[in-house]
């Protein structure tokens, strides 16, 4: 196993202690949280991430811990710098490994701009608005999250997004970014997407987001993701099919096949709600 992968899955831990006091208000998102459902998904491309990543709800979140005071005190500092401020949000460890704290945008009282409103005790700095993580606080589960490294023998008890609330701010990622700043695309994240549409349950994913788009939380934003959807999935040469190919071209698969497999999935999805 990557020992990146190892290192971020402990820094995970270290934050989940961390923010104990708070860990109601909390949900693991991104690729940790995507690897907890279905692991390495048999591509012959291991997990890999370097970061974690942790939604909150502002309604579950109380005044006091504050938020900030609870990452300092566990090493936890502002960064990296970006255009000369540190990026709200982001928290580094002293191995330089990043936590990132992160609001659905919807609801982090401060549209338009990064950091999320979270209060007096906790400011704007402690965590940032990213669009598209609606549905992360509508479908989730607790879970157990074990530690990777043999030493370490930790397991915590989280909220970790289910698999529709992961493809939702999946798609707006790749969407936003496609539109906005296509030099941000990664592949890896239309491959994330792909681990989700190949491993899990056709019928779990409709009944997810058939949730998700009947919830005042997430509606607007399923609404949204399912477009970005058909923009990166929506056929066997759209954006989002070329960038798996390219994740798993030194793998050995058939790219034709990656290529109808991809689409075909995303489409048993899209069926259900056009």
């Amino acid at each position: 196993m990557i020992q990146m992968y190892v290192e971020a899955r402990r820094t995970l831990l270290d934050a989940l202690d961390a923010l104990e006091p708070q860990l109601d208000s909390i949900v693991i998102v991104g690729a940790q949280a995507i690897y907890l459902h279905v692991g390495d998904a048999d591509f012959g491309v291991a997990p890999f991430t370097t970061d974690g990543d942790l939604a909150m709800d502002p309604s579950l979140l109380t005044d006091e811990p504050s938020l900030i005071a609870l990452m300092n005190a566990a090493g936890f500092v502002p960064g990296p710098l970006k255009g000369g401020a540190a990026q709200p949000g982001t928290w580094v460890n002293g191995a330089g490994i990043a936590i990132d704290l992160l609001v659905p945008a919807s609801l982090g009282k401060r549209p338009g701009h990064r950091g999320a409103d979270l209060g007096a005790s906790h400011g704007s700095r402690a965590a940032r608005n990213v669009a598209g993580l609606e549905g992360a606080l509508v479908d989730k589960q607790r879970m157990a999250i074990p530690s990777l490294d043999g030493p370490d023998a930790r397991v915590r008890h989280a909220f970790v997004a289910g698999p529709s609330g992961l493809l939702v701010s999946k798609f707006h990622k790749l969407g936003e970014r496609s539109h906005n700043d296509p030099a941000r695309l990664k592949d890896k994240d239309a491959l994330d997407v792909y681990r989700l549409l190949r491993e899990v349950p056709a019928a779990q994913l409709v009944s997810g987001f058939e949730a998700l788009r009947h919830n005042a939380i997430s509606e607007a934003a399923t609404r949204d993701g399912l477009a970005y959807a058909r923009q990166m999935f929506g056929s066997p040469t759209a954006a989002g099919v070329d960038m798996v190919v390219r994740a798993l071209a030194t793998t050995g698969e058939d790219p034709e096949f990656v290529r109808a497999s991809a689409a075909a999935l995303a489409d048993d999805l899209f069926v259900e709600f056009d």
